[in-house]
C-alpha cells in the first residue's frame, strides 16, 4: 500500500492541535513550540519523527512511502502549519513510525450556493477524452495543410484528407455538445438526490458527502432505525473503485455494518449492478443506488454487527 491510498483527510491545525492535547495529556510530551519533524524535498510527506504513541490518531498503515530526499527540518509546530497552509493532512504510520501525507485542498463547492460552477467542474473531467481527439485532429489538420502546400501536383487526394478530416473535427464537436448537454442533465440530477450535503471533484476522483442517516426501520430490531451518521463516498472514476467512510463514528472498526475498517462495502446481490454503473459513468444513478444501499440493513449474517450500532425509533 503507498502512500495513494484512501482514507481521511484533514484540515492541519485543528487536527494537530488535536493530538498534541492527547500528547500532552497522556505522555511524556515534547513542547508543542520545540516538536522536531522533517519534510520531504516537494512537501508531500512529513516525518513527525514519533513512534506509537499516537497510534490512535492514524488514519491507515502503509507498506511504503515514496518519500524520496528530505528537504526541510525545523523544531516546532508553529512553522509546520506555515508549510502546510491551504493544504490537507492524513495521519499514516509507516514501520512503527508517526507520518503525515499532504495533498493540496481539494476543490470544494456548494450545489445550492453555486450550481453553476459547481456543474462546471463535474462535467470538465469527463469530456477529457474528447477534448484530446480534438487536439489530436487539429494536428491532423495541420499536418495535411502542409502537405497540400508541398504536394500540390497530388492535390485531389490531400483535399480528400482534409475533407475527411473537417468532417470528423465536426462530428466530434457535435458529439461534444451532445455529452455536456446529457452531463448537465446528469448534475442536475445529482444536486437533487436526497440526503446528498455536498460534493467535491479533484483530479478525477468524486467525494460525496451525505447529510445524517439513519437506517431504514430492521424488523430484527423490532423496527428501530440503525443512527448511522454522516459518510463521504469517494468514487474513483480513474481506476473505477468505490471506498465509503462513517464521518460520524466507527464500531468495532467499521464504518458501517456492511462496510469494512478499510471503507470497502459488500454491495451483496447488487455488486453486478454497481460495477456496471461505474463502468459506465453513470454517477447520478449509481450515487442514488449507493445512497439507498447506506440505510438498508441486511437482516442477514451481518445483524450480529448492527446490533451493536446505536438504534432509534
Amino acid at each position: 500500500m503507498s502512500n495513494k491510498e484512501t482514507g481521511s483527510w484533514h484540515e492541519p491545525e485543528k487536527f494537530l492541535q488535536e493530538v498534541f492535547a492527547w500528547i500532552k495529556n497522556n505522555t511524556h510530551w515534547s513542547s508543542w513550540n520545540s516538536w522536531n519533524w522533517r519534510a520531504n524535498k516537494n512537501g508531500t510527506v512529513i516525518d513527525m519523527r514519533c513512534n506509537e504513541t499516537v497510534s490512535k490518531f492514524y488514519d491507515l498503515t502503509v507498506s511504503n512511502i515514496d518519500y524520496g530526499e528530505a528537504d526541510k527540518y525545523s523544531d516546532g509546530i508553529d512553522e509546520l502549519l506555515k508549510l502546510l497552509k491551504g493544504k490537507v493532512i492524513q495521519s499514516v504510520s509507516y514501520r512503527g513510525n508517526w507520518y503525515l501525507f499532504v495533498k493540496e485542498t481539494p476543490k470544494e463547492f456548494s450545489l445550492k450556493e453555486d450550481p453553476l460552477h459547481a456543474k462546471s467542474i463535474f462535467i470538465s473531467p469527463k469530456l477529457a477524452p474528447i477534448d484530446k481527439i480534438l487536439t489530436e485532429i487539429k494536428g491532423l489538420l495541420q499536418t495535411t495543410q502542409a502537405q497540400e502546400e508541398k504536394a500540390a501536383h497530388d492535390y485531389g487526394q490531400v483535399s480528400m484528407k482534409l475533407a475527411s478530416a473537417f468532417s470528423l473535427i465536426s462530428r466530434v464537436g457535435h458529439s461534444e455538445k451532445k455529452k455536456a448537454d446529457e452531463l448537465g442533465r446528469e448534475f442536475d440530477h445529482l444536486s437533487k438526490i436526497a440526503k446528498v450535503k455536498k460534493i467535491e471533484v479533484n483530479d478525477g476522483n468524486i467525494s460525496v458527502f451525505t447529510e445524517y442517516l439513519h437506517s431504514q426501520p430492521v424488523k430484527i430490531l423490532d423496527n428501530r432505525k440503525v443512527d448511522l451518521g454522516e459518510f463521504r463516498i469517494d468514487i474513483d472514476t480513474q481506476n473505477r473503485r468505490i471506498r465509503i467512510f462513517n464521518l460520524t463514528r466507527k464500531v468495532e472498526g467499521s464504518y458501517h455494518p456492511h462496510i469494512n475498517s478499510s471503507g470497502e462495502a459488500c454491495f451483496g446481490n447488487i455488486k453486478d449492478q454497481i460495477h456496471k454503473l461505474l463502468a459506465d459513468a453513470q454517477y447520478e444513478i449509481l450515487i442514488d443506488v449507493l445512497m439507498q444501499y447506506l440505510v438498508s440493513v441486511n437482516e442477514g449474517d451481518y445483524m450480529r454487527d448492527a446490533r451493536k450500532w446505536p438504534s432509534i425509533r
